[in-house]
């Protein structure tokens, strides 16, 4: 099995991978992230268990999940939707239930990453059996 490891997502000094920022996740969590990713992709839905686009949906899939959990780590309490003081009030966009509604893959770049990967692939074909 071609399995993607770490450095194929955060990259090496001089030759960054697609999310270089996730460089601080803990080795733990890297192999559960590695494991989710290696073990969701269909290869047969892309190009087989050596091809590149099977390894870059696996990469997507892999620092989307990390960086959903680096994004739950960072809103305890919530967005701040709206704020007044005295007669003055401002509201902003609710980005969190803007984001559910666009599924599971539309709330980072990666997941959308990944989503466009699998539209265009074979994964978007019907499959009879």
């Amino acid at each position: 099995m071609a399995a993607i490891a770490w450095v194929d997502v955060v990259g090496v000094p001089g030759n960054p991978g697609p999310a270089p920022e996730l460089a601080s996740v803990g080795a733990a969590a890297q192999e559960l992230y590695l494991a989710l990713a290696n073990d969701f992709v269909n290869v047969a839905m892309f190009d087989g268990e050596d091809g590149a686009r099977t390894k870059l949906a696996r990469v997507y899939i892999a620092a989307h999940f990390a960086t959903l959990d680096k994004l739950r780590g960072t809103s305890i309490a919530g967005p701040v939707i709206s704020e007044s003081r005295g007669g003055l009030s401002r509201s902003y966009a609710n980005l969190t239930q803007m984001s559910m509604a666009s599924g599971l893959f539309g709330q980072t770049t990666y997941g959308q990453n990944y989503a466009t990967l699998v539209r265009t692939s074979r994964a978007r074909f019907p499959i009879t059996v």
